[in-house]
């Protein structure tokens, strides 16, 4: 069922727009805080929701079973294929269990019954309605935000460097380092044919340090397909430790997704050490800081 449903609200405005996730049953406590960040924004509780996973305990957690409008777990055929991808064209192979559940995510290239589709990754809360993302450039593809580059930790003034990228400015690397954590994808690119496309890239290309690396790549290779959008809607909280703690929640304050991307997880951090924008992630979660 739909979010909306799952609150006992009336349907509303309908939205040709699904929400995927792609996660193994170790992530469903996330799932959760991600869920109730969304009821409490009441944000896109119209779209259906669909989780990819090679993990059949995933679809046993009890809100994943309530709330899901469609589950795909990967056919041991597919899973082959993305174990290879996270073995064979990334940097560090002996990472390849980790990296397989960042190449799951490309499993959504696929036919959807809605026009478009809303890749999130786990690991995200919303703090605004997302709503008016699904309708940001029509005329491309394939729309994300940039992945932040250690440019904004070398820089004299890391806050001017993210305050550019919510504002749209593209600056360095930003302007084609893709972030998978949230992708919007339409039209023909939902396509079992656009997979195996990118994953030819992948396996021709020298490797990579990781899957959103050749995704970058390929974007870069293909002008046209993909725009980026503001940092707002993938806010990645780790990089705002670099402001000075004054700078750091005008900055976080304006995200509309909030992305605990890397290894400094609020989950995984000492609670007196938590900041603000870490603590705001335990509204929504069951567990316990460290």
């Amino acid at each position: 069922m739909t979010l909306r449903k799952y609150t006992g609200g009336v349907a509303g405005d309908h939205y040709d727009t699904s929400i995927a996730l792609a996660f193994d049953a170790n992530y469903a406590g996330l799932f959760r805080a991600l869920v109730r960040s969304m009821v409490e924004q009441e944000t896109l509780l119209d779209c259906p929701i669909i989780i990819y996973s090679a993990d059949p305990e995933v679809f046993e957690d009890p809100l994943v079973a309530k709330i899901v409008d469609k589950r795909r777990l990967i056919d041991p055929a597919q899973q082959k294929i993305l174990e290879k991808a996270s073995r064979d064209t990334v940097k560090r192979p002996e990472r390849a269990t980790w990296n397989l559940g960042t190449f799951l995510k490309w499993a959504a290239f696929e036919k959807q019954e809605t026009s478009q589709l809303l890749f999130l990754d786990v690991d995200m809360i919303f703090k605004k309605p997302a709503e008016e993302l699904l309708s940001l450039r029509p005329d491309v593809k394939f729309l994300c935000a940039p992945q932040f580059q250690r440019s904004i930790m070398e820089s004299e003034d890391p806050a001017a460097g993210m305050q550019k990228l919510i504002d749209g400015d593209m600056w360095g690397n930003h302007s084609w380092r893709v972030n998978s954590g949230m992708m919007l994808i339409r039209d023909d690119l939902l396509s079992d044919a656009f997979r195996e496309e990118l994953l030819l890239s992948a396996f021709s290309a020298p490797p990579r340090i990781n899957e959103q690396s050749h995704m970058s790549v390929y974007f870069s290779e293909n002008p046209g397909l993909h725009a980026m959008v503001s940092a707002k809607y993938n806010f990645q909280e780790g990089f705002v430790r670099h402001a000075p703690p004054e700078a750091q929640p005008p900055l976080t304050d304006q995200a509309v997704i909030l992305h605990y991307a890397g290894g400094i997880k609020p989950w995984k951090t000492k609670k007196h050490e938590l900041r603000p924008s870490q603590r705001e992630w335990f509204r929504y979660a069951d567990e316990v800081a460290a």
